[in-house]
This record gives C-alpha cells, sequence and structure tokens, in this order.
C-alpha cells in the first residue's frame, strides 16, 4: 500500500512536468531476492564446515579442491541464472510488481531510482563483509588443497571461518522493516528535483522501478525487448559520505568521465569511481547486463551501510542535502547527452 501511494505521488509529480506516465506491470519469482543468499550460504558453509573437520585428521588433498571447486562454480552459475533469468521464470513465490514509466519527447537518457524498500535482520555493511569473507574463504581453501605442503599441519581453521560466515548469512533473509529513507527515497528525490530544473520541451526518460531489492526484479523485466540506451541510475544519496559513480560495463566509461568532469566543475567533494562495491545488487547491474551505457551515483560512508536495510532508515536526521546537491548534476547529465 505505501509504495502504491508513493508510486501515484511520483506519477503526478511527472505528469505535472508533462511526462506520458504509464504503470507497466510484471510478474517475477520473490523466492529469488529473499532466498537465494541464504540458501547458498548454507550450502558453502556445510561444505567448508566438512573440510574443515576432515583436515584436523588429514592434510589437504585434491579431492577437497576438487569437490568445492565445484561447488562453488555450480552456485556461480545458478546465482548468475538466478539473478538474470530466474528471478522471472522462476515458480516459486510469484508476485505482481509495477514499474512506472515516463517519457517526454524521444529519449535519449534515462533517470532511474527504484521506489522499494526491504529490511534484513544485518546492516548491509555486515552482510556484505561476510559475502566478501565466503568467498575469499572458499577460494582460498581451494587453493590451499591444491598447494598444501604434506609436512605441514592443515590449516583447519581457514575453512572454519568460511564455515562461520556461512552460518550467519543463513539467516540473512528479507522482510519489510525499514522505511527506506535513504535506500532509495533519496534517490527517488533526487532524479525528481532534476526534473523540475529542466526545460519543458527537454526530451528525457524516467523509470522509477520496483522489487530492486528482491533480484532486480523490475529493471529485468523492464529492459527486455528495450533496445540498450544511455542510463543514470540514483541509489542511495546521504547528506554525508564520498560521492560514488558505479560504472556498469566498459561501453559506459565515457558516461562516468562525463559524471567526473560535472563533479569537477560543481566542486561537489570526492567521487570515487569504480565497478559494483562487491556484496551490493543495484539496478545499474541489470542495465549494464542488458548492453545499457549506465552508471549508479550513490553517496554515504560506512555509518550508511551500517543504516541502510533497517529500522534505522527513517527520516530522523535525514535533511536531504544529498539530493538537492545531486539533483543539478542530473539535470546538467541529461542537458549535456541530449
Amino acid at each position: 500500500m505505501a509504495e502504491a501511494e508513493a508510486r501515484q505521488w511520483c506519477r503526478t509529480v511527472l505528469e505535472g512536468h508533462g511526462f506520458s506516465v504509464t504503470e507497466e506491470p510484471f510478474a517475477y519469482s520473490a523466492a529469488i531476492g529473499r532466498w537465494m543468499v541464504p540458501v547458498c550460504a548454507t550450502l558453502v558453509a556445510v561444505a567448508l564446515g566438512a573440510t574443515s573437520v576432515a583436515w584436523r585428521s588429514a592434510r589437504p588433498g585434491m579431492s577437497s579442491a576438487i569437490a568445492l571447486g565445484v561447488l562453488g562454480l555450480v552456485i556461480g552459475l545458478a546465482a548468475r541464472w538466478a539473478t538474470t533469468t530466474g528471478v522471472l521464470t522462476f515458480p516459486l513465490a510469484l508476485r505482481e510488481g509495477v514499474n512506472l514509466v515516463a517519457t517526454r519527447g524521444a529519449p535519449s537518457v534515462w533517470l532511474v531510482a527504484h521506489l522499494d524498500t526491504k529490511s534484513q535482520p544485518m546492516p548491509t555493511l555486515v552482510r556484505a563483509g561476510l559475502l566478501v569473507i565466503l568467498g575469499v574463504a572458499l577460494v582460498a581453501t581451494v587453493a590451499v588443497s591444491i598447494w598444501w605442503p604434506a609436512s605441514r599441519p592443515a590449516p583447519w581453521a581457514l575453512p572454519l571461518v568460511g564455515t562461520l560466515a556461512g552460518f550467519v548469512l543463513s539467516f540473512a533473509t528479507v522482510g519489510n522493516e525499514s522505511p527506506g529513507a535513504r535506500d532509495n527515497a533519496t534517490g527517488v528525490a533526487a532524479v525528481l528535483a532534476a526534473v523540475a530544473q529542466l526545460a519543458p520541451e527537454q526530451s528525457l526518460g524516467v523509470v522509477i522501478p520496483s522489487a530492486e531489492e528482491l533480484g532486480l526484479a523490475g529493471m529485468r523485466a523492464w529492459v527486455r525487448g528495450r533496445s540498450p540506451g544511455t542510463a543514470i541510475n540514483v541509489d542511495t544519496v546521504d547528506d554525508v559520505g564520498h560521492w560514488r559513480c558505479m560504472v556498469h560495463g566498459t561501453a559506459s566509461r565515457p558516461l562516468a568521465q562525463a559524471v567526473v568532469a560535472a563533479m569537477h566543475a560543481r566542486r561537489m567533494g570526492q567521487l570515487r569511481v569504480s565497478g559494483v562495491i562487491p556484496g551490493l545488487l543495484t539496478d545499474g547491474v541489470a542495465l549494464g547486463d542488458a548492453g545499457w551505457r549506465a552508471v549508479t551515483l550513490s553517496r554515504g560512508n560506512w555509518q550508511t551501510l551500517a543504516r541502510i536495510h533497517r529500522p534505522g532508515d527513517s527520516v530522523l536526521g535525514l535533511v536531504g542535502t544529498g539530493a538537492d546537491e545531486l539533483s543539478p548534476l542530473l539535470a546538467a547529465l541529461v542537458n549535456t547527452r541530449t
């Protein structure tokens, strides 16, 4: 209900600025976004735990490397399928979502900001860190299994660390207890404020997708059947911290360079250009996978990552200066790219 009300408000604002607005429903599997991480983490934790126990009584061997390598490969391929195709086709926990799509003129640039939110029992900072630890532990355990000398005691604590990380991640289920003020009401606000700063005749497309927090389902559905274009995704714009431009594919580098130049001209502070932060997903990933020239803009620090996806991601203490600073930059980028 709250998301539907917010979507209607966005529609009213966009129609007030001369956009033609439609609601595009889509079907998806909520099972992917809710259970993929816990299930995969549990499988890896069990395998690493068994390896740790085995290493306490025997040296590492090639059999461990093969078994863990195959498991990692299977999980990696399954996760890739789940977050690209499976999220729209897996026949369990089916849900209906709605993307808000607004166009004015013949858009050559699209602004994107997801509307939905989610909560988890642990902060994003912890979840992302545990995912990195689990992945490193799995790779390191495979490497040790291949090259560890038989004359030295087996480092059984190494897979045990991964087991503990995977055990904690097995509880990383999805709920609906986060207000989503920073992630991603700030992103939506920045996009709508940018629209208000453009000339009425300026061509532009705006997408306010849903189910971003459940496997990027909304954006995966929206890009299907559409020719690739240029998109600027906005996801989490805190009042504090450094700016970040995440680049989605090599074709998106010129767009990232334009962001750097525009931010430098406006003296907006420190900007970090990178790929996607490990453990995080944004709609820009779906755009990049579909061949779009896309970047994701955000602002925050470790405190931001500790707050989002938690009940503490509320408007308390949030002024909105980050969205205010970003909106004229977005408007300028739209003007220069069309």
